[in-house]
């Protein structure tokens, strides 16, 4: 739960407080399928052919409580907290979190760098606090720009060593990879 959580934070929304979903790009519809499977979900995949996109969605009365404490708002992304996730799930929460708006890029050689974006800087203060404090990093800049927090070679290989430390079953898999682990 802790994950699907994260990538909702990331890539959800509810509607009228009542139902809630996830919109990935039709190539990450597996991730839906997967979490369907986990959650024993038997409603239906939707695919938007006109936008790539593939959806799940839910009733709210399912869901984590800090999902409702949002009030049911269409326009989460500016005004999210960081929830109280167990030290556990922190993990899972923020891979699922990074597999929404995340990303992590090789450049050339072998320079590596990642972003996590957020329209609430309250969001990403926090976040970056907690992997100073759990993953190790030592930098981590916020970019005012991009709304998003960028993070160097050794700060992105200490980050993917924390989020994918407890071989989970739920993650992106073209992110992952880049990650090289």
């Amino acid at each position: 739960m802790a994950y699907v959580l994260g990538l909702w934070f990331a890539d959800g929304c509810i509607y009228r407080g009542r139902m809630f979903d996830i919109t990935l790009h039709t190539k990450d519809k597996y991730i839906l399928k997967k979490i369907a499977q986990e959650l024993q979900y038997e409603g239906q995949l939707y695919d938007y052919v006109d936008r790539q996109a593939a959806r799940i969605n839910f009733s709210c009365i399912v869901i984590y409580n800090d999902i409702v404490a949002l009030g049911g708002t269409e326009s989460k992304s500016d005004k999210i907290k960081f929830p109280k996730i167990p030290d556990d799930y922190l993990p899972d929460f923020i891979r699922g979190y990074f597999d929404g708006d995340g990303s992590v890029m090789r450049l050339k050689g072998k320079r590596l760098n990642s972003a996590i974006t957020s329209g609430s800087k309250v969001f990403l203060d926090d976040l970056l606090k907690i992997l100073k404090n759990k993953a190790g990093i030592v930098g981590g800049s916020y970019d005012p720009n991009s709304k998003s927090l960028r993070f160097g070679k050794r700060d992105t290989i200490l980050l993917g060593n924390y989020m994918y430390k407890n071989n989970p079953e739920l993650f992106l898999l073209r992110k992952k990879e880049k990650f090289n682990l």
